[in-house]
């Protein structure tokens, strides 16, 4: 742990650790590199040594083989001769001189049966090289043999598939020639038997004795599948390559032999019995066998794998040393760092006073380091002066911006995702500043049935774009219901064309919708148009291309009107949208906005806002903002009727948690009918001071009771009836209050029905079937 704590504190260590560390790196890079290439080379030289060791058995293999073949088809005409003289001894001195020649394990002839007789001599060669001839005759049935019936039936030459022989019980493979007489008929079979053990024993031997690469082994496969030869004697005739690939899991061993036994021959690397395996095979073309060589791929690296450990260690050895002598040497010349690193700590804290000591001249790069961290401290200590003086007024600077954002907010309906939603209209808007406070305004207000809105961009960013908008608002929300959005145009024209110095300017739509029978009466000063949702189809509304505000006092503007239909949707739009660019700065265009919208057309207001926001998302990816986006959506549902009537009842019980349940009671019907928002809160205020009166007096035992306000709207009259059955109360019957006294001098009490009288047109009370009843009506303008 010391050393580790040395190595993060000391320059010297660190350096000398990095040094180590990438001569390491390096050198062992090249090392493995090297060691890489030496043991592909060895893996090739490998390949090429079994490839040749195989070619070499096949061809000892087949040397036997033909040995064989040709001694026993040579005593053809001398086998015919002797037989047809009856001449046995010469027969069996015939077999006996093949089997002296050949590598056998035994010569013999079996001539074809005559009715029940038959007869056989085998020429049997034992183990110290002695031949004995032993005749069979009717105890041995040889007729009923492959080597026997093949040669019979197709009259040529054969070699059975390996067997134990009952003389030998050993594992042998037989060759049979079958001699034809003249006319045709076979008249015997003249044959030897091969034991494998002398085929393969001495294979194996030689692979042990000649293989450059200790643990090599020979494994041989005749043509049915079964082994031959295999590391594992139990394996060998007993079972064939597929069981042995299935049971343990070698199915390339699998692919490998059925490759050899269709003639195919190669090299390859394979995962066998859980190894991997160079492997080198081939098929003896006389036999039809299998032959492959296989060397474990671990013993060729594992010689070099020792030389590695041992060469690895002493460089590692030596890297130690070397990294002693690297950390000793610039520990040395590293000495003045130190001296900086107490400075640079003295002058991080804050202590620019104090000197960098120079107790040291090294004539070198350091000293000079030295001497500029102390003319470094001198003009820090200036700086840190006058930065602290100019921190001081950005502080008060972005307090101040930070103040005019939260105005500029709180004066645009930002916030609410559904602006404005009864069953006449529906409103809502997004917009979403590119800098801190931006140009792009839009507001809407609701008065006596008319829907009053305005969108807006001012030219340029920043804090002037923003008082610019801010004066826009004010002036748009001072407007009655009767004003005229061509006469907020000219206003807001005539008092930024005055004194721009600047130049600044501002597109503006101003727009109002009369609910009652759907008349929009629009300005669009110099603003993109407005486009219109009807029956399925997305089109611009046509208007005057008027002017921008702000640049020429004295421009008359022009009006323009539109009959809406309920149902239809109109779209308010800035340049930030169709402007807005991707990463190939290409722009979204109004026609991609066309057809985001009419792909949407169908979908609510907030629906048609949200389609396009991911749209103009996925358009511009990561690509930054530069203008401010901002749209509206305006749905007009269906007009006003004056002849509409409304009833609605809620019932609740004495808990001053019913308050807020009923104040959402009342904003509902407020939104349904369209009632001007000051008008509501009045409302609102005069309804929750009579429920707040009975929750507290009309039940003094405090029991859970139900009361009851029911609403009607006829003929531009709100009635509201209030209903419980608390202890009889008239609340109308106490005298109202006298409020020119002073506050000190007025009797408690009596406030709250006086102020319900206030804001109600008319308040009447009645004690019916044992119940209070409060009736107020309020009287609304005519829409």
């Amino acid at each position: 742990m010391k050393i580790v704590n040395n190595i993060k504190s000391s320059f010297a260590a660190k350096l000398s650790f990095m040094l180590f560390i990438g001569t390491f790196i390096v050198v062992t890079c090249v090392y493995a590199i090297n060691n890489f290439r030496t043991r592909n080379h060895m893996v090739k030289e490998a390949v090429k040594d079994n490839a040749a060791m195989v070619d070499l058995f096949i061809s000892k293999i087949g040397k036997e083989i033909n040995l064989v073949e040709h001694n026993i088809k040579s005593r053809d005409m001398l086998f015919k001769e002797y037989y047809k003289k009856r001449d046995v001894d010469a027969l069996d001195a015939m077999i006996k001189d093949v089997a002296k020649e050949c590598n056998v394990r035994e010569v013999f002839y079996a001539l074809r049966p005559r009715g029940e007789r038959t007869y056989m001599a085998d020429a049997l060669k034992e183990p110290d090289g002695k031949i004995n001839v032993m005749r069979r005759t009717r105890n041995y049935k040889y007729y009923l043999h492959t080597y026997y019936l093949v040669p019979e039936k197709y009259q040529k030459d054969y070699w059975t598939a390996p067997y134990f022989t009952t003389i030998a019980s050993q594992r042998a493979i037989t060759f049979s020639h079958p001699i034809i007489d003249t006319t045709g008929d076979m008249i015997a079979v003249l044959g030897a038997d091969i034991l494998l053990e002398t085929l393969t024993d001495t294979l194996s031997a030689n692979v042990a004795k000649h293989s450059p690469i200790k643990g090599s082994y020979l494994m041989l496969v005749s043509k049915d599948g079964r082994y031959l030869a295999h590391p594992d004697k139990k394996k060998i005739a007993n079972e064939t390559y597929i069981t042995d690939a299935r049971e343990n899991d070698c199915p390339e061993l699998e692919i490998i032999v059925r490759k050899i036994l269709d003639g195919e021959s190669g090299n390859c690397i394979a995962n066998l019995y859980g190894q991997r395996t160079i492997v080198t095979y081939a098929q003896m073309p006389e036999l039809e066998w299998g032959i492959m060589l296989a060397t474990p791929y671990d013993t060729i690296t594992s010689v070099i794998l020792e030389y590695i450990i041992l060469s690895f260690v002493l460089m590692f050895i030596g890297f130690l040393i070397m990294g002693f002598v690297i950390y000793r040497i610039i520990w040395s010349m590293s000495k003045p760092l130190n001296v900086y690193s107490h400075a640079s700590a003295r002058i991080a804290a804050g202590d620019f006073d104090t000197p960098v000591e120079m107790t040291f001249s090294s004539g070198d790069e350091l000293e000079k380091l030295g001497k500029d961290m102390d003319d470094m401290r001198v003009k820090l200590k200036n700086y840190y002066e006058d930065i602290q003086i100019s921190a001081a007024q950005r502080e008060s600077m972005e307090k101040e911006l930070s103040i005019a954002h939260d105005i500029q907010m709180s004066m645009l309906p930002v916030e609410s995702e559904v602006s404005l939603s009864n069953e006449y209209v529906k409103v809502n808007g997004y917009l979403n500043p590119a800098k801190e406070v931006g140009g792009d305004l839009w507001q809407y207000m609701l008065k006596d049935g008319k829907l009053m809105f305005i969108i807006g961009d001012v030219s340029g960013k920043g804090v002037p774009a923003s008082l610019v908008m801010a004066q826009t608002v004010c002036l748009f929300k001072a407007q009655d219901a009767d004003s005229s959005p061509l006469d907020l145009v000219m206003l807001i024209n005539s008092l930024l064309s005055e004194n721009n110095e600047r130049n600044m300017f501002e597109t503006l739509i101003v727009g109002k919708l009369d609910l009652s029978d759907g008349k929009l009466s629009f300005c669009n000063a110099g603003h993109d148009p407005m486009l219109l949702v009807r029956d399925g189809k997305v089109e611009e509304i046509p208007m005057n291309r008027n002017l921008p505000v702000g640049l020429i006092e004295d421009f008359q503007y022009r009006i323009d009107s539109l009959t809406m239909q309920p149902g239809d949707k109109i779209l308010l739009y800035t340049d930030g949208i169709p402007e807005a660019e991707n990463e190939m700065k290409e722009l979204y265009s109004l026609k991609r906005l066309e057809n985001a919208l009419l792909e949407n057309c169908e979908a609510s207001t907030e629906g048609i806002i949200h389609s396009i926001r991911e749209d103009l998302h996925k358009y511009v990816e990561s690509a930054p903002q530069s203008d401010d986006i901002t749209m509206v959506c305006i749905n007009y549902r269906k007009m006003i009727s004056n002849t509409e009537n409304l009833t609605r009842t809620i019932v609740f019980k004495n808990q001053m948690s019913e308050v807020s349940r009923i104040a959402e009671f009342i904003e509902g019907i407020g939104e349904e009918l369209s009632i001007d928002f000051s008008v509501m809160n009045g409302i609102q205020l005069a309804i929750e001071e009579a429920v707040v009166n009975i929750i507290n007096y009309a039940y003094p035992d405090k029991t859970d009771c139900d009361s009851s306000l029911r609403v009607n709207f006829k003929d531009n009259v709100l009635t509201f009836i209030l209903t419980d059955s608390g202890i009889p109360f008239d609340p109308t019957g106490k005298q109202d209050p006298d409020v020119s006294l002073d506050i000190s001098d007025r009797p408690i009490g009596g406030l709250g029905i006086f102020l319900v009288k206030k804001i109600m047109n008319e308040v009447s009370y009645e004690y019916i079937s044992e119940q209070n009843v409060l009736t107020m009506k309020k009287e609304l303008k005519t829409k």
